[in-house]
């Protein structure tokens, strides 16, 4: 009998166990040694900053010092409001990241931070227009509709006193409160794709009595084509995946 014909079936199924086991090993060591080489880099471009030269302690305004912690940071992470003493970011000029994948939030989750409208705020107090894959957390957005210079002011297309403002993909939006807009809307999204608003709040936005014209949503979107929607829920669009889950969204439409 030739040696071939000793081999027995179950030597031939562990032979090609083996070989297959092999294979395997071979094939997750050249991912982990991929994932090493690529680590470093990753971790190198992530820089974080807990933005100490704005002080949410004073009545000062801060939109300039967080305006160069935005500019130079991926991570921007903000002192809690529950703190003694606490008064808010005051932001007097629209804040206006520009970083692909930033990351605006608290430096104490799950305690939230508090942006608040400067007296002399002419517009929106954060506005983020075409960056991608971005994050916005566990902030609240105050706008400070009573002290206000602009409460009195027409609300119209040159005029439109809104918190927030958004436009990009893939971005989250998560435990987030937006409230006291003097009128436009607590947060608007434009012509975005693949965004998802979750866990937030959009509350007490809009005044009485009415002037000018215009008008105010909690929370909307303006879809690709320009046309707006307001969002109780959101409308799905034409170009991609647009969701809200878990939100509050309180308040009827005011039109000024």
């Amino acid at each position: 009998m030739s040696r071939r014909d000793r081999r027995s079936p179950s030597g031939n199924r562990e032979r090609a166990f083996l070989v297959l086991i092999t294979r395997r090993r071979l094939l997750v060591a050249v991912l982990m040694a991929i994932c090493l080489w690529t680590a470093p880099a990753l971790v190198h471009t992530q820089t974080a900053t807990t933005c100490d030269a704005a002080n949410p302690f004073d009545s000062l305004p801060d939109d300039a010092a967080l305006q160069a912690c935005l500019d130079d940071y991926d991570w921007v992470l903000l002192k809690p409001d529950d703190l003694p003493g606490y008064v808010g970011y005051i932001v007097s000029d629209t804040l206006k990241p520009r970083r692909r994948g930033f990351l605006l939030t608290t430096s104490a989750n799950p305690r939230k931070a508090t942006i608040r409208a400067g007296v002399d705020l002419n517009g929106s107090m954060l506005r983020v227009s075409d960056f991608d894959d971005f994050e916005i957390s566990f902030i609240r957005f105050d706008g400070n509709r009573p002290n206000r210079a602009v409460r009195d002011k027409p609300c119209d297309a040159g005029h439109n006193f809104r918190n927030v403002e958004l436009s990009g993909n893939g971005f989250r939006v998560r435990y987030v409160e937006s409230f006291q807009a003097v009128c436009g809307s607590a947060m608007t999204v434009g012509a975005s794709t693949r965004f998802l608003i979750y866990g937030s709040a959009f509350y007490d936005n809009g005044r009485q009595p009415v002037i000018g014209g215009g008008v105010s949503y909690p929370l909307g979107v303006i879809t690709g084509r320009g046309g707006y929607n307001p969002s109780w829920p959101f409308l799905p669009g034409l170009h991609g995946c647009r969701q809200q889950i878990g939100n509050l969204v309180a308040g009827t439409p005011d039109f000024e």
